[in-house]
């Protein structure tokens, strides 16, 4: 199997994908964020699966610093919706009922317990 070889243009609104055999297919941006959803479901479905369990030390993490987040109101009542916007996936969510949503301030606040000097907020 050859090498996929991906090629950013010089004004950054194309993406060349090649074979490194002289097969090669540019891309639009637009077209880019259409195929990455795509991609990302095709994925999910593929054998083996990623492994869903909490993340370990040394694990590959895409990570995008400065990304926004959302939390507010999901579609669905009694849920929340919490959401990251990686700068190259757009907004990733997934729906918290409201134990999850305890759970996860728990865990959180436990978390930046252990940063040390850090004082909660009041909530006013």
């Amino acid at each position: 199997m050859s090498q996929v070889k991906l090629t950013l243009s010089d004004d950054k609104a194309s993406l060349t994908i090649g074979d490194g055999e002289g097969t090669s297919l540019t891309l639009p941006a637009e077209v880019v964020s259409r195929l990455l959803p795509a991609l990302i479901f095709l994925r999910s479905q593929m054998e083996p699966p990623l492994p869903y369990r909490n993340l370990k030390p040394g694990d590959p993490v895409v990570e995008a610093p400065g990304m926004r987040w959302f939390v507010g109101p999901h579609e669905v009542d009694g849920l929340l919706r919490v959401a990251l916007h990686h700068p190259g996936l757009g907004w990733l969510s997934t729906p918290l009922s409201h134990p999850a949503a305890e759970t996860f301030l728990g865990v959180f606040k436990e978390q930046m317990a252990r940063l040390g000097d850090y004082t909660p907020p009041t909530v006013q």
